[in-house]
């Protein structure tokens, strides 16, 4: 975060740092409403996917981050009823939108909302039938300001 000097930019928001262990179902927050767990994923830099169980309705949203695909991911994305995936292309450090899919269907996820695409020099249209190809379910190309219910 140092790197971006973003504790410079002009009305960002406040931030509170807190250490989050790097291992498999790491606590991240737990109260009435939901438990926030963490696992490592595979990009660049050191890098969490969360899983967000909502103790309410019992269901599950799963994120994976910035990510190649990496065995974490099994555990994290089980049985997700929603699964945010991102499709940023091929690995070193990425997914691509077929390996979203193949993720999505080897857990059991319930729908695939596929993130963090290219969009500044392509349409990214065609990531949606590229996740088909390996997925069946309900599939959603995320857009800014989507909101999920769980």
């Amino acid at each position: 975060m140092s790197g971006y000097s973003w504790q410079e930019w002009p009305n960002f928001f406040p931030v509170a740092f807190h250490r989050v262990s790097e291992r498999y179902s790491a606590p991240v927050l737990e109260n009435n409403d939901f438990k926030i767990t963490a696992w490592p994923v595979k990009h660049f830099v050191p890098t969490i996917g969360l899983r967000i169980e909502n103790k309410v309705t019992g269901k599950v949203l799963a994120y994976s981050c910035d990510t190649e695909p990496t065995p974490s991911l099994l555990e994290l994305a089980k049985d997700a009823d929603i699964l945010i995936h991102e499709a940023a292309g091929p690995p070193p450090g990425h997914s691509t939108a077929r390996q979203a899919g193949e993720l999505a269907t080897k857990v059991g996820a319930k729908s695939l909302y596929l993130i963090h695409y290219q969009v500044w020099n392509t349409d990214p249209a065609p990531l949606v039938p590229e996740a088909r190809e390996a997925y069946d379910g309900p599939l959603v190309l995320c857009k800014d300001f989507d909101e999920f219910e769980f």
